[in-house]
Order: structure tokens, then sequence, then C-alpha cells
């Protein structure tokens, strides 16, 4: 179980507490709330009042959002201790998501105990309809309260994210600045925008006071440079390895067909300096005219590299700002269905206007309830927009304009 992993784990100087952050709080919190379970399960259905297993423990289960919150970095110290974790040969992944799918599974449970107390009802006399009023409203008591758990997990799982994202954000803009002073990050995500030149993809961050979009930056000419020679360097150790074999073979032996040229691709790093000590011979130079080329003492193509510090790998590319509308300034949020089945959505303001194109309905609803948040919105006047699933609009709210 999580306490022999842990004790494993402390043993191999692992850091325990980020991997097992929040478990003591969860496993005492589930103690007392099952033997409250269980106590109301034994009393009569009449006595079965199941709202009274949450009462005083709203503050208690908020340790569900502490630890969906750290999840990001418990994933990451449970990936360093994986070695140590395969001698153990349980599932340490599966015994830490069982507290979330647990929370998950309460509003179910309780949802099915709602229909079943509801249906049974029905089926009872008037009089003792009554009597089972006081227990299906407590069983309804529960049910809120497990989902409002939940809920708050997800808002502290989606804040974290949040948080990573705005990081990344500023860690990959070019002009970090302009990320500043927007508030906090409420959504994001990859997004088809419309662009002076048509359709792109790129990602939009919506905070509280401006929209972003952005696109991956030009690449600079000295990265460009090390690419094309990084594609070309693996022919060149093919190369190499013929030559090698071919200098084992007898004196007598004949020149293989392919022989190597003697033109060999040092390792060019962005920011050095590339010059040719002599022009460059032509890629299909026979085998002959290079070997007479060194016999006349002439110089091969060499390369001469300024020693300079190698960068390390981005692993993502650098973002460019390619489009920006602060929320104070938004007038309507428009979504209408394209003939593919998905949705557009255009935000509006005076003087511009951001177009994303190929929703689906779920990520439409998520930009449209965090847009109506940001600025705030209502729903529009619109006859076209009313009952209409393929349409809908929201305009900003009067009091806020």
């Amino acid at each position: 179980d999580l306490a022999d992993a842990a004790r494993a784990l402390a043993a191999a100087d692992v850091d325990v507490d980020a991997i097992f952050a929040h478990t003591h709080e969860l496993l005492a919190l589930h103690r007392q709330f099952s033997m409250r379970i269980q106590y109301i399960a034994a009393m009569p259905l009449a006595a079965q009042l199941l709202g009274a297993a949450y009462a005083g423990l709203d503050a208690r289960f908020d340790v569900y959002s502490a630890f969906c919150a750290r999840r990001e970095q418990s994933q990451r110290a449970l990936a360093r201790a994986q070695p140590v974790l395969q001698q153990l040969g349980g599932d340490v992944h599966a015994l830490l998501l069982r507290p979330v799918q647990r929370l998950a599974q309460y509003p179910l449970l309780l949802q099915g105990i709602v229909d079943a107390l509801c249906a049974s009802c029905a089926a009872l006399p008037p009089a003792t309809q009554a009597a089972r009023v006081h227990v299906v409203r407590s069983a309804y008591r529960a049910l809120h309260a497990s989902k409002q758990a939940l809920t708050r997990a997800n808002e502290s799982t989606r804040a974290a994210d949040n948080a990573a994202q705005h990081a990344l954000l500023l860690a990959r803009l070019d002009a970090p600045e302009l990320a500043h002073g927007c508030g906090r990050l409420l959504t994001s995500g990859p997004v088809s925008a419309q662009t002076s030149a048509g359709f792109a993809p790129a990602e939009a961050f919506l905070f509280e006071r401006a929209l972003l979009v952005v696109a991956a930056a030009d690449a600079p000419r000295a990265a460009r440079i090390r690419r094309t020679l990084d594609s070309l360097r693996a022919p060149s150790r093919r190369r190499r390895r013929r030559s090698a074999d071919s200098a084992s073979l007898p004196a007598h032996s004949p020149s293989p067909p392919r022989a190597a040229t003697g033109f060999r691709l040092p390792s060019i790093d962005a920011g050095c300096a590339l010059t040719l000590a002599s022009p460059p011979l032509s890629s299909h130079a026979s085998l002959a005219t290079l070997r007479g080329a060194e016999d006349c003492g002439e110089k091969a193509v060499t390369f001469a590299v300024e020693d300079c510090e190698k960068p390390e790998d981005d692993p993502k590319p650098r973002l460019a700002l390619r489009a920006r509308i602060d929320t104070a300034v938004v007038t309507h949020v428009s979504a209408i269905a394209d003939v593919d089945g998905s949705l557009r959505l255009t935000v509006a303001a005076p003087d511009a206007a951001l177009v994303f194109r190929g929703l689906s309905r779920e990520a439409a609803g998520l930009w449209t309830r965090m847009l109506a948040l940001a600025v705030p919105l209502v729903p529009a006047a619109d006859v076209a927009a009313r009952d209409n699933l393929n349409y809908s609009l929201l305009v900003r709210a009067p009091n806020c304009i």
C-alpha cells in the first residue's frame, strides 16, 4: 500500500513529501467519513439522513484541492523515483489516483441513492411519503456537498495548471513584458486564429484583463544553419564508416564505388562563425578530382569554428505576439456553427476582432464561460440567438460599459 511504498522510498533517500503530499490528511478524512456512512446505513430507513455525513467536513474536504493542485509536482518526483518503485512490484501511480477517482464517484453514488429514494417514495401512500421527505432532502444536501467538493478540487487543479502555463508563456515569449499586468490566467489552448494571411495555428491565452494570441516566432538565422548542418551530419557519418571499411581492404583491392571524399562537417552551433578556407567544391565532385586536389597540395574544404558555449536546446519554440484585445473594450462574443459541425467564436471590440474556428462545443463553451467572467457578458436580446443550438450571442453588460 502507500505506507509501504513511502517507507521504501524514504530508505532510498527519495523526496517522499513531494510524492505523498496530503495523503495522511486524506486517509484521516476518509476514515472519519466512512465511519459516519456506516453508522447512518445501520439506522432505519426513516432515520438515514445522509446529509449528516458531510456536516462539519466542508473545510476538511478542501484537502482534495491541495492534493490535486500538487499532482504535477508529485508526478515529476514519482518519475525520478521509478527505479526504486519497480523493486516494490506495486503500481504507485494507480494508488495515488484512487483518491481523485473516489471524489468523482461520490456524486454518482449519491445521485443513484436520490433516484432510488424518489422512485420508492412515488409508490408509497401520501401519508408515508410525507414522512420520507426529510430523508430525500438530506440525500439532496449530501449530493450538493459532494458536487461542491468536486468543483473546488477541479478549480484548484485548473488554477495550478494555469499558473504553470503562465510561467511557461513568460519564458517562451519574445517580449515577456507584453504579458505583464494582464491579471490571472483564466484559460488557454491551441486555436486556429484569423490573421492577415488567413487562418493559422496559434495559441490563445485569456487573462482577466487581456486576450493574447501568440504563434511560433521566426527562428534565428544561426539556429536555421545549425538545423541544416545537423541534417547533413548523418550522411557524412555514413561516408566515414564506409571509408573505415575500405581502409581494411588489401592494397591490391579496387576502391569501393562510393569512397569517402574527406569532406567532414564539424559541429556548428548557434553563434559560431562559419568561414571557408578555400572555395567550396561541388557536392558532385568525383573521387579522382578530390584525390588530384590533395596531390597538388591544395586544401579541401575546411571549416573554422570559433570556440563558443553551446546553448541548451529549447524544448519549446519561441513565441511572438500576434494579436491582443483588452477585455475592458470587448463589446460582444458570438459563436456560430460551421458546415463541418465545429464552432466559430468571434471576440469583438470597437477597433479589432479575433476569430477562432474549428472549436468543439466543449471548447467553445469553456472559452465563452471564461470570457463571461473576464468581461462580463450577458445573453443578448437577439431573436436569432434564442433557442438556437447553432448560434449564440453574448453582449457586454450595460452597467459595465
